[in-house]
């Protein structure tokens, strides 16, 4: 028994095997039930891969590359455990890498704590295995169990090439995760070469002049907003107002904005789940169906992948970043640009002699780090200790989207007065929500298993002129009431332009009287949102 032990020891160093699994470990210990002990298994499969040559070829750094490959994913994961309370995930590096680095380092700043301790016995874990050697003893028993093990691992290497699952089932999660994101890599840079609004099948219905506004805000979540019932007056313009319809029901279908707006302005959304490459998107329609289309800016342009969103806006015929002040990403969003830098642009689209114009505004809205998105005059709210002032700069900061959004609806109420022939209309919602410490002791718009109500519930804001019916009459408290997931927004828009193209479905329309009000908002984390 002595010598099969010690065999095994030559196979699977101690040290490098805990390295391995250490990661699980992290997981079991922080948040279990999302723990995958698959990943045992896994390392039992690879470690020999690296050992067995090793002690074969009498070389000593293939057992050490071993110990640095582990070491190197496990760190990410452990790190992303602490973090994030769960696994590794495509999502969490979509954000992270779409969201710019500011906003990443205000994201691990607001996380990181003592928790990230752990990662000092793990260093140690890893000198150890380094430090340790292997040396081939040859006996019989080494022999048979090396033979043993080798089966073993290009068995279960080889039954999941079998089955076609090799990336899903039979790698390191980290090698998962990164294989899963170079596919979403290509398709958006797929995607990126669509320089140009496709021409599909589309006519518009309305006369002429209209116009169509879209204000998309920022990490905006509903539940902070005294026109959804919060204690904080944070809404007090928009409070006030009579011409606009306050949807009660809206949620996003993602929590970050990258999936969150593409699936708001494309055919894609969480039924299809359509790849964004092979998507029609508002603009194409809108544009082949006749209109100006514009897009105004004051996130920054810059990205990972040069900001999919922003590509999507590139296709407009008038394309204004307001936000670009800067070189870098970093240095764009950690300035204190204002949304209200969007007011002149909008006036000037508003100005243009075009018989149709669809207008977007793109805010930063509430976007972190909170106390940078707005003016010192709107530092109204403050807090005792420090979670108490994060939300109070969270709050200020939607005080300050309250003014923005009420001058927009204001501005366009003046247009109208000035021009009474012009069918106008607006839609204001968020791309995603915000947990300010609403759900647990979290900050930010990440999750882990179970998508939080916070990180998803918007608000959603149809204006129309006073005095005037809307498109279908009036908005009664029934369709303010509708179960909405904003990525029906492409319908809905489509039907607020009165054109007709074979992409609209009427019952994905939130403002149609067909509108679907049964569907089961199964959202990007695979579970029913009513049922919570």
């Amino acid at each position: 028994m002595k010598r099969i032990r010690s065999a095994l020891f030559q196979i699977y160093p101690p040290w490098l095997l805990l390295l391995a699994w250490a990661p699980w470990l992290a997981g079991v210990a922080i948040r279990y039930p999302l723990s995958d002990s698959r990943q045992l298994a896994i390392a039992l499969a690879w470690i020999p891969l690296f050992t067995l040559p090793a002690l074969w070829l009498r070389r000593p750094m293939v057992y050490r590359l071993a110990c640095i490959l582990f070491f190197l994913m496990g760190l990410v994961e452990i790190i992303h455990w602490v973090i994030l309370r769960g696994p590794l995930s495509t999502t969490s590096l979509l954000v992270i890498a779409n969201t710019n680095l500011d906003e990443s380092i205000d994201f691990i700043q607001l996380k990181s704590g003592m928790g990230l301790l752990i990662v000092l016995p793990y260093v140690w874990i890893f000198i150890r295995a380094l430090r340790s050697t292997i040396s081939y003893q040859k006996t019989k028993h080494l022999s048979r169990i090396s033979l043993l093990v080798l089966t073993f691992s290009l068995l279960f290497i080889g039954e999941n090439i079998l089955h076609h699952r090799f990336f899903r089932k039979g790698v390191p999660h980290t090698v998962k995760v990164a294989r899963q994101l170079t596919s979403q890599i290509q398709t958006y840079r797929d995607f990126l070469k669509k320089v140009r609004p496709k021409k599909v099948q589309a006519t518009s219905a309305l006369p002429e002049p209209c116009t169509l506004v879209l204000v998309i805000g920022e990490s905006a979540n509903r539940n902070h907003m005294s026109l959804y019932g919060y204690s904080r007056k944070t809404t007090p313009r928009l409070d006030k107002r009579r011409d606009i319809a306050v949807f009660t029901d809206a949620v996003a279908p993602y929590s970050n904005t990258m999936s969150s707006v593409l699936a708001m302005l494309s055919s894609s959304n969480l039924d299809n789940r359509q790849p964004v490459n092979r998507t029609v998107d508002i603009i194409d329609v809108l544009h082949s169906a006749g209109f100006k289309t514009f897009w105004l800016s004051n996130q920054p342009p810059v990205g990972v992948w040069d900001n999919m969103v922003s590509a999507m806006g590139r296709k407009s015929d008038v394309v204004r970043f307001i936000n670009t002040s800067s070189s870098s990403s970093f240095e764009a969003t950690n300035q204190a640009a204002y949304d209200e830098n969007l007011f002149v642009p909008l006036q000037k689209a508003l100005g243009d002699t075009a018989g149709k114009k669809f207008i977007v505004l793109h805010l930063m809205g509430n976007h972190t780090a909170y106390a940078k998105r707005y003016p010192g005059a709107f530092s109204h709210f403050s807090g005792h200790n420090s979670k108490a002032h994060l939300i109070a700069q969270y709050d200020n900061s939607v005080l300050y989207n309250d003014y923005v959004v009420d001058r927009v609806f204001s501005v366009l109420s003046g247009y109208t007065a000035r021009h009474p022939r012009e069918e106008v209309l607006a839609l204001y919602l968020s791309d995603h929500g915000e947990n300010v410490y609403d759900e647990g002791d979290r900050v930010g718009h990440d999750y882990s298993g179970v998508l939080p109500r916070c990180n998803v519930e918007i608000p959603l804001l149809l204006w129309t002129p006073e005095g005037r019916d809307f498109l279908y009459g009036r908005i009664s408290d029934s369709i303010r009431r509708r179960p909405v997931v904003t990525d029906d927004l492409f319908h809905a828009l489509i039907d607020l332009s009165g054109v007709k193209t074979p992409f609209f479905v009427p019952e994905r329309s939130f403002v149609h009287p067909g509108f679907d009000i049964h569907r089961k908002r199964i959202l990007e984390d695979g579970k029913d949102y009513d049922a919570r």
